[in-house]
């Protein structure tokens, strides 16, 4: 299985329970390996894989979850 690294930058996460309501809702993803969100910073940092969903996917579900996502960054690429 090939697995990607990314992170997203959010906007309306302002507390703990932010951060539980969405890394909770991306677990429950067919294809997310691991979601850890930063409310601090602002950054939600998954790791997926490619062959099950896209990012653009997964930053529609982000928004499903009552939050913006911005910015994207590649992470270190594929993850074997």
């Amino acid at each position: 299985m090939d697995k990607e690294k990314e992170t997203l930058s959010i906007i309306g996460m302002h507390c703990v329970l932010c951060e539980n309501a969405i890394m909770t809702g991306l677990d429950t993803i067919k294809g997310v390996v691991k979601a850890k969100a930063d409310y601090i910073h602002g950054t939600l940092s998954i790791i997926y894989d490619p062959n099950k969903i896209s990012i653009d996917d997964l930053s529609i579900a982000v928004i499903g979850l009552g939050f913006a996502c911005t910015n994207v960054w590649k992470g270190e690429g594929v993850i074997k």
